[in-house]
């Protein structure tokens, strides 16, 4: 014959179990606890909206933004913009085709500022969707860690009560044990 068993649980509410005795219900009980999934509606797909989706612009975009960063970009146009200087200084042969105040070099920097600047832009505003996209990502995985922690929490709390009730039990059966010996002895002594 089933029984109906209440279990209280730490949040404060009640589980109820049928089982045919209470240890039944109390294994029953864990093997609910055991099983406490995250809710449905919890997405853990942690993937780049924009990963596969690069078009030719942002990836160009990308490539010239990494060769303006870099050492080598720097080292090279230091060196031109010297031989430049020097050359039109001078004058091999006395041919000086941008002579001083250099303003054909000056003329070409400013384009390559010019085109250099939302290239580089387009490349800053591509990197920050990206840290969007990851910070919402590690967002979701913080809210995911905390439900489980709660979880965690909670289950540890349903155990040490299960455990002190269990503690209980036992002690009820080794106090009537106990009794139960001593009952025997007295009458082994008579």
């Amino acid at each position: 014959m089933m029984k109906k068993y209440n279990f209280n649980t730490a949040r404060g509410g009640r589980y109820q179990v049928e089982a045919k005795n209470k240890r039944e219900a109390k294994q029953i009980f864990v093997t609910h606890l055991e099983g406490i999934e995250l809710p449905s509606n919890l997405e853990l797909i942690l993937q780049d909206k924009n990963n596969g989706d690069v078009s030719f612009g942002q990836h160009a975009a990308d490539k010239v933004t990494a060769l303006l960063g870099s050492w080598s970009f720097i080292l090279t146009q230091s060196f031109l913009i010297i031989t430049w200087i020097v050359l039109n200084i001078l004058g091999i042969n006395t041919q000086r085709w941008d002579p001083y105040p250099f303003i054909c070099l000056n003329l070409l920097l400013s384009l390559q500022a010019a085109y250099a600047a939302p290239i580089i832009m387009m490349s800053q505003n591509r990197q920050a969707n990206k840290d969007r996209q990851h910070m919402y990502n590690d967002s979701k995985v913080g809210k995911a860690t905390l439900i489980i922690d709660k979880q965690n929490h909670d289950n540890i709390a349903e155990i040490k009560y299960l455990l002190v009730d269990y503690q209980d039990d036992m002690n009820k059966r080794l106090q009537k044990i106990e009794k139960h010996l001593k009952n025997n002895r007295k009458n082994k002594d008579e």
